[in-house]
């Protein structure tokens, strides 16, 4: 038998979207949705307002990834307004990374890729695939460049080094071994922290912009919302400095 429930919607009440019309992004907000038409109210920060289908938020939505990508982006944008070279999450990334080394690497023993010849460990490619090597001092390369920009992406990175160490060097009295957990522990709290930091200024931001103004539109009838412009960018009027990473309140 079919069941006439209502469906259950894809996106939470309060999920941020990033929309571009024309040549400019407007941030929007979920304020409801409609289970009988399934269709998705969104108010957008110069107060427009139009319906949308799951399917149509899923490529805007700032979930997961894509919200990490907007928050680098929107940081390089700042940074390059003063003339700084790296964002405020490159500095809070390259810093944590200085503080797990020294406490979790003291004798830097992950800090430079393995040399199978230099380090004796001819074998060491049998057990971990190449293309899985991982260490430090490549991370560190990876955040300067610009290439590594995700707190979660960073995190498997350096648990990447942790599990390489652990899977050439099994027996668990090792010294590598040993000095791998203790990486691995000396990077959990800092990682932590650092996605706390992330999630926090995404937030602040979502807040600044949208100022707790939204009105929720909780009726199932029809809204003409369609956007036709108003705020001429979601960009924050000051800069952030980028030399401070601690100076990320834009």
């Amino acid at each position: 038998m079919p069941s006439h429930a209502p469906a259950q919607p894809s996106y939470k009440v309060g999920t941020v979207l990033r929309k571009k019309f024309g040549k400019v992004f407007f941030l929007g907000r979920i304020e409801s949705y409609k289970p009988l038409t399934k269709y998705y109210h969104v108010a957008y920060e110069d107060s427009d307002r139009e319906d949308l289908t799951a399917e149509e938020i899923r490529p805007l939505a700032l979930v997961g990834g894509a919200a990490e990508n907007f928050l680098f982006d929107r940081a390089t944008e700042q940074s390059k307004r003063v003339g700084a070279r790296l964002n405020w999450i490159q500095l809070l990334l390259l810093e944590t990374l200085r503080k797990i080394r020294r406490s979790g690497d003291p004798y830097d023993l992950f800090c430079d890729p393995v040399d199978p010849v230099r380090h004796d460990c001819a074998d060491y490619f049998d057990v971990v695939p190449r293309e899985e090597a991982m260490d430090l001092g490549t991370i560190i390369k990876r955040i300067d460049a610009g290439t590594l920009t995700r707190v979660g992406e960073f995190e498997r990175l350096v648990e990447q080094v942790v599990s390489n160490a652990i899977r050439y060097n099994s027996a668990e009295d090792h010294v590598v071994h040993v000095q791998a957990i203790t990486l691995r522990r000396a990077a959990s709290p800092l990682i932590k922290y650092v996605r706390k930091r992330v999630d926090t200024k995404l937030k602040d931001i979502i807040d600044s912009t949208f100022k707790g103004e939204l009105v929720y539109y909780g009726g199932e009838g029809d809204d003409d919302g369609g956007k036709h412009g108003g705020a001429e960018n979601c960009e924050d009027d000051g800069s952030e400095n980028a030399g401070d990473s601690d100076s990320d309140s834009g």
